[in-house]
Order: C-alpha cells, then sequence, then structure tokens
C-alpha cells in the first residue's frame, strides 16, 4: 500500500468520503416537487447556443428565475393553470409568448430562441466562444457551477489555466496570484476596472472580497498593460462587482472547514421602489489556520500565528431610469486582522497585520441613441496597511495609506450586430504614503509619492462580405496606456490586436497581437528601511517587457462540442526586478539587465451535448531565460517560473448535482539565479460536490469539497509550506421573492 492510498484510508478521510459520496448518491427524487411546473431552454437563433443568465418572468405571478449556463430555466410550484411568459436577455430582442396552458401530471416545456439586437455589450460580441472567451479575454460569470461551489474568489480562480493562487498558509489567509509563472506583482488585480494592486507590495489579497458581492471575474492575458493598466505585465484580473436587480432575495450562507474555518454570509436584496432595488451583503470570516507540515530540518511541527478574522459589507443601489438607462452606487467596506507567521527558519511567532479598504463607484448606463450607448462611472479607493512586530529583532510599526480616483467613460456606436466601434476611456490617480517606526522610542518617518495614470481602449468589428476572402469577421482592438509619476519619466504600454473569424456555430479563429508594458517599482522595493533581513534599492529601473503572441481556435459540433486552442508567445523583458543576498546577507532588488520567455500553449475542452460532461486539458510549455550575460547566469532558466504546467478537469452535472475534480501539475521551478537548487514537482488534486435545488420560491444549496486530496507536501514559495489534505462543508438557502416592485419599462 502507497502512502499515499494510506492516507487516503486514514480515519479523518472517511466521514468527508462518506458526504461527498452521499451528496453524489442522493436521488433527485428527494426533492419531491408538486403542483404545477415549467422548463425550458433559451437559446440563440442563429447559432443555436444556449444563451445563460436570461431572465423569464411568469406573468401574472410575477415570478422570476434565470437561465443556468446550459440555457436552461426551471419553474415549480406554479399557482395558474394558464401563464404568459416573458424573456429578456442582454444584447437580445425581448420574447413575451401566447398563454401557455400548463398540465398537471407533467412538467411543460416552453422553448424560447431569441434574436440579437443592436443594443448589447460590445465586449460580448468579440467572443471567440459561448463560453465567455473573448479576444485576450476570459469571463467566469456567477451562475457557471465553478462560481457558485467556490467558498472564495481565489477557488474559483486557482484552477484556471495558467493561474497559480499562492496562500501565505490555510483557507482564508492572504491569497495572491500568478499568470504563467511571473511573480505576482506581474499581475493586475481590478475591482469594476480601478487598480487595487498593494503600492507597498504590488499584490492584492484575493480572498478579502467576499463571493456574494461579485457578478463575474475577467482574465485578461494578452496587452493587459496597455488595455487595463502599467504593472500588469503577465496579464490582469478585473473583479466586477454585482449591481442590484429588480427581484426580492433573502439568502443564508454557511460554510465549516479544516483549520477551524467559519464563514457566514447574508445577503438582501429588495424594491424599495417602482424605479429603485437595493443590494446589501454582509459576510464575516474567520480561521486559525495552524497546521502540520513536515519540516526536513525538524520532522514534524505546526505552522503557528496563522490565523484571521475577516468581516466585509457591500451595497448597491440601482435606480432604473428606464429599460436600457440606469444610474447605479456600490459601496464595499473590508477590514481584516492577521497573523504573520513568517518563513520555515525565521518564524515570526507575534508578528501581525491589519488592514482595511474602502471603494465608492457611482456610474451610469445609458442608450441615448438607438445605435449608442454610454457607460461613464467616477470611483474612489482608500486602504490602510499596519504591521506591527515588538518582539523581533529589530522591532517595526509601520503603517500605510493609498488613496485612488478613477474616471472611466465608454461610449459605444452599433451600426448592427456584426458592425460596431466602441472606446473605454480611464483615468487613475493614486495618492501613496507610509508612515514607521522602528523600535517603541523611534520618532515616526512619513514619505509619499504621487502617479497619474490614463488608458485608452478602442475595439471594433466589422463582418467581411466578399466571398474571395476566407474569413466572415474582423475584430480590431487598439490600447494605449501612459503613466506620469514624480519618481520616473511618463512610462507608455500600446497594444495592437487583430483577430479573424470564420464560421458562426462551428467557428475558424485566427489572432495576432503586439504590446509592450511597462512596471514601475514599488515603493518597498525603492524605498525599504534597512532592517537585519533587507533594504531597499532607490536606483531600480522600471520593468519594460515586449510581447507577441499568435494562437488558433477552432469550435465545432462532433458528438458533442468542442474547443481547440493552440498560442504561442514570446516575450523580451528587460530590467526585471528580483530580490538577492547581498555581501553582507541582507536581501535587496536589483536589476536584472534583460530576459527572454517564449512558451506554446495547448488545451482541448468537450462538452456533451445534453451537457452532462465536461472534461478539459490544458498543457503550456515555456522557455524563460536570463539574457543578462553575466558569469554564471546567461542563459539559465529564471526563477521560481516553471516549464511545464498542466490542467485537468473532469465536471458531471446530472440535473441539479455538481461533481467536479480538478488535477494541476507544475514542473519543477529554480530558487537560486546559478540554478543550483529548485523546488521539486508538485500534483494537486481537488474534489467537489454540490447540489443546487429550487423548490418552488426557494432554492437549496449543498456542497463539500476536500482540497489536496492525496496530501501532497508542496511549496509555492520557497520555505512556505502548503497544508496537506483539507475539508469543508456548505449549506445555503436563499427565498427569492416579489417586493412589490416592477421593472421600469
Amino acid at each position: 500500500m502507497t502512502d499515499k492510498t494510506a492516507k487516503l484510508l486514514s480515519p479523518g478521510f472517511k466521514p468527508a468520503f462518506l458526504f461527498l459520496t452521499l451528496l453524489i448518491l442522493i436521488p433527485i427524487a428527494v426533492f419531491a416537487r408538486s403542483g404545477l411546473s415549467l422548463w425550458g431552454c433559451i437559446t440563440d437563433l442563429e447559432s443555436g447556443l444556449p444563451i445563460e443568465n436570461a431572465t423569464v418572468q411568469i406573468v401574472p405571478e410575477g415570478r422570476i428565475v434565470r437561465t443556468d449556463k446550459d440555457g436552461r430555466y426551471q419553474i415549480y410550484n406554479l399557482k395558474y393553470e394558464s401563464v404568459t411568459i416573458e424573456v429578456h436577455a442582454e444584447a437580445y430582442e425581448s420574447v413575451r409568448s401566447e398563454k401557455v396552458s400548463l398540465e398537471a401530471a407533467l412538467s411543460t416545456r416552453q422553448d424560447f430562441a431569441l434574436e440579437k439586437r443592436v443594443y448589447y455589450d460590445p465586449d460580448q460580441i468579440v467572443v471567440a466562444a459561448s463560453d465567455g472567451e473573448a479576444a485576450g479575454k476570459v469571463v467566469i460569470a456567477d451562475s457557471s457551477p465553478e462560481f457558485r461551489n467556490a467558498r472564495t474568489v481565489a477557488e474559483i480562480l486557482e484552477f484556471m489555466p495558467q493561474i497559480i493562487v499562492s496562500r501565505a498558509g490555510g483557507t482564508n489567509q492572504t491569497a495572491s496570484l500568478s499568470i504563467a509563472g511571473a511573480p505576482a506583482k506581474h499581475t493586475g488585480i481590478f475591482i469594476d476596472g480601478m487598480p487595487v494592486n498593494s503600492r507597498l507590495t504590488g499584490e492584492f489579497d484575493l480572498n478579502s472580497i467576499p463571493k456574494q458581492a461579485v457578478k463575474q471575474i475577467e482574465i485578461y492575458t494578452d496587452g493587459a498593460g496597455a488595455e487595463m493598466g502599467t504593472g500588469s505585465l503577465a496579464g490582469a484580473v478585473n473583479i466586477v462587482t454585482r449591481k442590484a436587480e429588480f427581484e426580492g432575495e433573502i439568502g443564508f450562507e454557511k460554510s465549516l472547514g479544516s483549520f477551524n474555518f467559519d464563514e457566514t454570509n447574508m445577503t438582501i436584496q429588495n424594491i424599495f421602489h417602482q424605479k429603485l432595488s437595493g443590494l446589501f451583503v454582509f459576510s464575516r470570516n474567520t480561521a486559525s489556520n495552524d497546521f502540520k507540515y513536515n519540516d526536513p530540518k525538524a520532522g514534524e511541527s505546526m505552522r503557528q500565528n496563522n490565523y484571521r478574522d475577516l468581516d466585509s459589507r457591500f451595497a448597491s443601489l440601482n435606480y432604473k431610469i428606464n429599460r436600457h438607462d440606469n444610474v447605479y452606487l456600490t459601496f464595499s467596506d473590508v477590514g481584516s486582522r492577521a497573523g504573520l507567521p513568517g518563513a520555515m527558519y525565521s518564524l515570526t511567532p507575534t508578528a501581525g497585520k491589519s488592514e482595511s479598504f474602502r471603494t465608492w463607484n457611482l456610474g451610469t448606463e445609458l442608450s441615448p441613441l438607438k445605435n449608442v450607448k454610454l457607460s461613464a462611472s467616477t470611483q474612489y479607493y482608500l486602504s490602510h496597511q499596519h504591521f506591527t512586530d515588538y518582539d523581533s529583532f529589530i522591532p517595526y510599526d509601520s503603517k500605510y495609506r493609498d488613496s485612488r480616483l478613477s474616471f472611466n467613460l465608454n461610449p459605444r456606436y452599433i451600426f448592427d450586430p456584426d458592425h460596431f466601434l466602441s472606446a473605454r476611456l480611464s483615468l487613475n490617480f493614486d495618492r501613496f504614503k507610509q508612515k514607521y517606526m522602528l523600535g517603541h522610542e523611534q520618532e515616526p518617518i512619513e514619505v509619499g509619492e504621487d502617479r497619474m495614470e490614463s488608458n485608452l481602449t478602442y475595439n471594433g468589428r466589422l463582418g467581411i462580405n466578399d466571398a474571395r476572402l476566407f474569413f466572415d469577421f474582423l475584430n480590431v482592438k487598439a490600447a494605449f496606456s501612459q503613466t506620469a509619476s514624480e519618481l520616473f519619466r511618463p512610462l507608455i504600454s500600446p497594444l495592437a490586436r487583430v483577430d479573424l473569424e470564420k464560421g458562426r456555430s462551428d467557428k475558424l479563429m485566427l489572432h495576432f497581437s503586439y504590446s509592450n508594458s511597462y512596471r514601475a517599482p514599488t515603493y518597498a522595493s525603492l524605498f525599504w528601511s534597512e532592517d537585519a533581513f533587507s533594504v531597499g534599492n532607490p536606483d531600480l529601473k522600471p520593468e519594460k517587457s515586449e510581447d507577441f503572441r499568435t494562437g488558433l481556435r477552432f469550435l465545432f459540433r462532433c458528438a458533442g462540442r468542442w474547443n481547440l486552442g493552440l498560442e504561442y508567445e514570446h516575450s523580451y523583458i528587460k530590467d526585471l526586478i528580483y530580490w538577492e543576498r547581498r555581501f553582507d546577507g541582507k536581501y535587496s532588488p536589483r536589476n536584472l539587465s534583460a530576459a527572454r520567455v517564449a512558451a506554446v500553449r495547448w488545451n482541448a475542452e468537450w462538452k456533451s451535448s445534453n451537457n452532462l460532461v465536461n472534461i478539459a486539458f490544458s498543457y503550456s510549455l515555456s522557455d524563460p531565460r536570463d539574457r543578462s550575460w553575466e558569469p554564471n547566469q546567461h542563459d539559465n532558466l529564471l526563477i521560481f517560473r516553471p516549464r511545464k504546467m498542466s490542467d485537468l478537469k473532469l465536471s458531471l452535472s446530472p440535473g441539479t448535482i455538481f461533481i467536479s475534480m480538478q488535477t494541476r501539475w507544475v514542473s519543477e521551478r529554480y530558487i537560486r539565479r546559478a540554478n543550483t537548487k529548485s523546488l521539486p514537482p508538485y500534483t494537486v488534486t481537488d474534489l467537489t460536490a454540490g447540489i443546487n435545488h429550487r423548490i418552488g420560491r426557494f432554492e437549496i444549496s449543498l456542497g463539500a469539497q476536500i482540497d489536496n486530496l492525496f496530501s501532497e507536501e508542496y511549496q509555492i514559495i520557497e520555505l512556505y509550506p502548503l497544508p496537506e489534505r483539507s475539508y469543508a462543508l456548505r449549506f445555503g438557502l436563499s427565498y427569492i421573492y416579489d417586493s412589490g416592485g416592477k421593472h421600469a419599462r
């Protein structure tokens, strides 16, 4: 019997395994249905593909449901034997049925095929696939099973191709994101388009945003520095928060798991007036996060001072002027306290941090003319960080404040569904301040910096009506970003991308792109005050990346739906910043004169015709090389970047049940520039099962998951071990009601 098999048969594993087995085997018949019922599918009239998140309203009852990722809707316990059905979906013409007679003994089926209209979001028209993949962008909607059965934003992103999530410890500890093995500071994190990466470290904690406040997550991997903002050398993630909708909802969710994880979420949505609705989300989670790990020198050890307590509040008000125009206001307030356990051989048992941030977003979405859509918003972001450790070799007490003001304007002109032109203009003003003391008796020191950034992006789509040309559509994207700072000359990042498409339902797509991206050094890298371990470097230069990408994607139907893709990327990076040990043993950042990264990525996905089975596989092979011409360094592999990475995902969706297994394999990563030491390869497998079922106006969700199923011992960051197998259980109950309002027309 192998060690992994023995761990699987351990007593601690059996209860969770039994619970998962029961979830998988519970028959749908357990949820007995009574009364009249209605179901059906909402599809695109032209392509026949399902439409996700369409609204289905029953008249005269006023019941409202939304379609899932397969375009299906279900309504039970209807009161009337004859009803009228209204269907609304973004980018499509609305449909109202004639009277539909319901059969008492059977569930009545009513399908709808919707026709595209001129009022739509152009970003969704440049979609290469119906599951949300756009030109250099992937969208994860809140209605997807992966989203609904995850506990945190970090878990939603964890097994997306190319993405690696690093945690400081257990379930709810600080989680940062890396794309293709690049440093986390090279990935821009945005909330509703506003950059939120810390000016201190360049990172952002994904676990600080409650999942219940998120509408969708957008992943940008191509030219993100120009399109979203300088600093996004490897890519960007934009977290789109929810806006209040015109339906009443009361929701409660409770999660319990390993490491004393305890999370409670409450959601309230109500229609206060015929045209005004409000959404409120309250979330709290706590965890000790202490876990055992194997120390190569000391044997079995306990990872301590790993606790975290997090509270968050989110609110949204939405005023519907008419069917296409609205004004909204969103607000979020997040605060947390956490321990800082430190590295394995430099533990900090008393170190801690407290963090908080608030965001305000006031915006409007208008359709002033038939073929014109306009959206505008003003956002403000304020964050505080406080780090303390009075018992260390050199005590410290440091406070940081970062405030940002952003203006966004997005006009769009639509000629017809096959021809449009859109633009997005964004201005960001950033002010960063640091106040710190070294020891109890020292006078506080204050420093700071101001920055301004502007982004301009154009998107265009043109139908090609020439039989002599092979392709049917031409998509063009051009973006430009500029950052001005008192410390550096202006940094300019351009992007140009061309996509060619052949076909509508079955598609062949070819794309080319070229971009430049810059990233200014973080304040910590420049001016970190010298202590026992590290010191900043005020002579650092901004990092620059020059990227070229080309790729091919093919979508077709053959015993199901297939999505095949192949992409090649070549990046040349100048003045790459990394930390290395100096002559005196202290770590300090410096610029690497040049580096080159070449990568080939391949992916394949198959969905059965009935959407019962989904299998996805991706594989990347990269060659990240040092081009500094330094002795014993030139042509070595770059540190921390894996050469090979693969992901395999298998999911089953029989009715209201969802079962998913995800496996990731990552090759070794060198942690010394001389390539003399590396972290070993690792394989991590997660198992998730859940039920999301609607009974009348109630929606019940049950879920269970096992992370790191085979208890793999691994590290993503050197000397920061990650937990072995862990468990979590989830229960949710929500009630959808009519609070007396009607949709504004």
